[in-house]
């Protein structure tokens, strides 16, 4: 049995390097892939921005990639794994595959569940507006569905139902064009969960946050950044704490419970459209926009490790037990990462 490396810290991320390279049947030329890993960080799914390519692969060693069987829609969010078994992603509006429609009809996006062995169908329901950003819960239980017109689902994945509709975010019905969501997490203990928005409107545009409290259904409060655009966010693993990326050189800490900006985080360069944070919460990785992905030092910003990768704009995250991190490379690769003694 093969070793475990250690748990991704600030004092040995010095010490990543590439240690796997998962390969696609068929190259791509895709460059800006969304990653997940599965709870029990026993398989990732690539998902390419545009919704044209997605793939995931078993950990194992000599399993091959995984496509879907079901056309997914097209500049969609990214897949999610919630357990190892399945791959949660929204399916374009049409037919499902064998030509079957959905009762509720033709033009509704549906949000799908695959099989994780060969990608086919296992479950479908239509959604009533297109889906800009999906999350699932720590255990792989819900899922939180953002759409067009602010609306916002909380969906039981292991039931197969809706558990509610959250209180949408006001302003944004009758102007889905006014308000761009791009991407939405639950906190660890599936209490909060949150949202990061840009607010397109003359003179200037403003990145937002949006926090529910799903224990006591209160929300969405808004909390305005100090940056014109808002592209990522990631829950602090022991504390009530969210970072947010936003504009170059911001990434903001926000205390969730008492719903307010804590401080700006120094240190980061270009623009961090994906953050996560690792198992201990004493690093903070960055994915920036065309430069590759940086760790820092949650505290002080410092970098302690870099890949520099001109104009791909994937992401980089780490699997749930913070050994490794997944990134996504050109021609549809994706590359681990861990420290190596």
């Amino acid at each position: 049995m093969r070793s475990q490396p250690p748990v991704i810290t600030a004092a040995n991320a010095s010490r990543l390097r590439r240690v796997r390279e998962l390969r696609p049947g068929e190259p791509t030329s895709a460059h800006d892939h969304r990653l997940a890993f599965d709870p029990r960080g026993d398989r990732v799914v690539a998902m390419e921005a545009a919704g044209t390519w997605a793939r995931w692969w078993s950990l194992e060693e000599g399993a091959a990639s995984v496509s879907p069987r079901e056309p997914l829609a097209q500049g969609g969010p990214r897949c999610l794994l919630p357990d190892a078994d399945h791959v949660l992603g929204v399916g374009r509006a049409g037919p499902a595959s064998g030509g079957s429609l959905l009762p509720d009809g033709l033009w509704r996006p549906r949000l799908v569940l695959l099989s994780a062995r060969d990608g086919t169908l296992v479950r479908q329901e239509p959604l009533p507006h297109a889906v800009t950003a999906l999350a699932c819960s720590r255990d792989g239980q819900f899922v939180a569905v953002v759409m067009d017109e602010g609306a916002v689902l909380l969906w039981d994945v292991r039931a197969w139902r809706l558990v509610r509709a959250l209180e949408g975010m006001p302003g944004v019905p009758g102007s889905p064009s006014e308000v761009v969501v791009s991407r939405c997490a639950f906190s660890p203990d599936g209490r909060y969960l949150a949202a990061v928005s840009t607010r397109w409107s003359e003179p200037r545009t403003q990145g937002l946050v949006w926090l529910w409290d799903l224990v006591t259904g209160e929300g969405p409060w808004c909390l305005s950044l100090d940056t014109p655009v808002s592209h990522g966010l990631a829950f602090h693993p022991t504390k009530p704490w969210l970072a947010v990326s936003g504009g170059e050189r911001f990434v903001a800490v926000i205390d969730v419970e008492a719903r307010r900006p804590l401080r700006q985080s120094p240190g980061f360069f270009g623009y961090g459209c994906h953050l996560d944070f690792g198992a201990t919460g004493d690093v903070l990785l960055a994915s920036a926009d065309g430069f590759g992905f940086t760790v820092r030092d949650f505290e002080t910003g410092e970098a302690r490790f870099e890949v520099h990768q001109e104009g791909n704009v994937s992401d980089a995250c780490f699997s749930p037990d913070g050994r490794f991190i997944a990134h996504g490379e050109w021609g549809g690769v994706v590359s681990l990462w861990a420290v190596e003694d």
